[in-house]
């Protein structure tokens, strides 16, 4: 028993520490400590919710990982954009906190960010008091005529002017101003120009914007689809199951993930477009003789979510989601020859009317990504099922993809 408890322990150890790696998303960088020295190495660039408590460091020498939280490092910067947080204590919501705040703007005065429960910027003055800006959502306020309205929170207009009391300039543009980290920049290097008498220019952290926030890839793909088609009775007596049907697929994937959430799960959008074509043939009764024909060109789309945990080289992954297809002009056709004292009458029906050629459902679907340079192969097996109250349709495929 207590052998099985250490298995248990070492496998749930190796999931967690497989996944807190493929997690990480790494950039180069540099952490400056309490003594003031500098160590380069690479920093897991995430959320800036996150980014406010964490530092997590990669040694490029050793590829140690070390955690730093506020305090234990005096700040940290990526290179490669500029971004740049450093340790402050200061007072919100009335409760003291320590954060890496990011540093927006260096200058006379100088402005600070961060991502709580909402979004809160913090000008510090010549004299280093640290000032609180904020925005509360509408609130919702019962007229003198007893209506319904809301009431803007703009309270920060006369702290602005406050803080920029020093240019006329500046506070004529602090009251259509909307509080956001790029607008309060404008206005905080707006004011430290006029307001410089040393000629001494501000300094803008934050080079440019991350463009890698969402990542997107493009897939075109290539297969083939075994097909079954099924048909209930109730519209000519007979139910009709498994039409089978092989037929080579095209297609077209979109990939989204937010690395700086999550590098393990991603969202996956795909299109592909396939003939359908089968028969099947029964003995409803002992006189009879009955076959059934469907056509159509059968369009798939697939919206689910993947997840790739391992950062190997060569990527495994699964995937799963919802399966919506649609039946493009559908036609099933059928035939019945009646054996009628030595006369054999045949009857031919389309039955296209009475099949919807909308269906609804799920699949599943697992393959591995191999990358080409700046390219990608991936190749996939998937299954996917779909129906509706007259119709069901089930897929299982094989295909490549190369992706852009």
């Amino acid at each position: 028993m207590k052998y099985n408890r250490l298995i248990s322990l070492a496998v749930f150890s190796f999931i967690i520490s497989i996944s807190l790696q493929a997690q990480i998303n790494l950039r180069p960088g540099y952490v400056i400590t309490n003594s003031n020295d500098t160590i380069h190495g690479f920093i897991d660039f995430r959320t800036d919710m996150r980014n406010a408590h964490q530092c997590t460091f990669k040694d490029p020498v050793t590829n140690a990982l070390t955690n730093y939280q506020p305090g234990d490092i005096y700040a940290y910067r990526f290179t490669d954009d500029g971004k740049f947080y450093v340790t402050r204590t200061l007072s919100i919501e009335d409760k003291e906190q320590t954060l890496f705040l990011e540093y927006i703007i260096q200058g006379i005065i100088s402005l600070y960010y961060y991502m709580g429960e909402k979004p809160y910027y913090f000008f510090e003055m010549e004299d280093g008091q640290m000032i609180e800006i904020s925005q509360q959502e509408q609130k919702e306020i019962i007229t003198e005529d007893g209506r319904k309205g809301y009431k803007k929170d703009n309270r920060y207009v006369g702290m602005l002017n406050y803080i920029f009391s020093k240019s006329e300039q500046v506070r004529k543009k602090v009251r259509n101003i909307h509080v956001g980290k790029f607008s309060l920049a404008e206005l905080t290097k707006d004011y430290h120009n006029e307001v410089c008498e040393t000629g001494q220019e501000c300094i803008e952290f934050e080079s440019r914007k991350d463009k890698r926030f969402i990542t997107l890839s493009y897939t075109l793909t290539a297969g083939v689809k075994h097909q079954t088609y099924s048909l209930d009775g109730k519209a000519f007596l007979w139910n009709v199951d498994e039409m089978k049907s092989v037929s080579p697929s095209v297609g077209f994937e979109l990939g989204l993930t937010i690395p700086r959430w999550s590098r393990i799960i991603g969202a996956n959008v795909s299109l592909d477009v396939s003939k359908l074509t089968g028969e099947k043939d029964r003995l409803p009764t002992t006189n009879a003789y009955f076959k059934l024909k469907v056509d159509a060109i059968a369009i798939g789309n697939r919206i689910g979510i993947r997840l790739h945990p391992f950062k190997t080289s060569i990527k495994p992954y699964i995937e799963a989601g919802y399966y919506q297809s649609y039946l493009a002009g559908l036609k099933v056709e059928a035939s019945i020859q009646r054996y009628e004292v030595d006369v054999v009458k045949e009857y031919k029906t389309d039955f296209a009317n009475e099949a919807s050629d909308f269906l609804f459902g799920y699949y599943v679907k697992a393959g591995v990504n191999i990358p080409l340079r700046k390219h990608q192969l991936s190749v996939y097996a998937y299954y996917q099922q779909a129906k509706n109250e007259e119709n069901k349709f089930k897929t299982a495929g094989l295909s490549a993809g190369f992706t852009f």
